[in-house]
């Protein structure tokens, strides 16, 4: 199984409604943040990609048709050069819209997570994307500009 399709588009871009409708045209099983967190083989080559090693993207994405959501769009580039017959898609919204939902969700959460007390694998996975995600990526991902300026560089 190869990659067919990569998603470039940051969270809170719509990636469930793609997510489904991926599902829906057969280009399920998808890649998504949830992977990374449920899957065990995931947390060490994502740990791996953050640190800039370099991986084998066919074993990071084994038994995968489809990438959407963060981590793999962060590196949406590097994916579709090593599957070249994939095709990308980039989800957006209004950078307004975009701040309010991830303010609220994703980087609350990222905002806080140090301070739960989650399961000790999903802890150590966490640490590792706010470091490489949140804060290499935005710089100060609590700022409404500062996220706004990645979000457009993205776009």
């Amino acid at each position: 199984m190869s990659l067919k399709i990569i998603g470039s588009g940051f969270g809170r871009t719509g990636i469930m409604s793609m997510k489904e409708a991926l599902e829906s045209l057969g280009f399920g099983s998808y890649h998504h943040m949830t992977e990374v967190m449920e899957n065990p083989v995931q947390p060490a080559l994502w740990k791996a990609i953050a640190a800039g090693k370099q991986v084998d993207w066919a074993e990071v994405f084994e038994g995968y048709n489809s990438q959407v959501d963060w981590p793999g769009a962060h590196v949406w580039h590097e994916i579709s050069i090593a599957f070249l017959d994939a095709k990308v898609i980039h989800t957006e919204r209004p950078e307004d819209a975009w701040w309010e939902s991830f303010n609220k969700t994703i980087g609350k959460f990222f905002a806080v997570a140090a301070d739960l007390d989650l399961p000790p694998h999903i802890a150590d996975i966490f640490e590792t994307m706010i470091r490489w995600l949140m804060k290499e990526i935005f710089g100060d991902f609590t700022d409404r500009n500062s996220a706004i300026a990645t979000y457009r560089l993205n776009n």
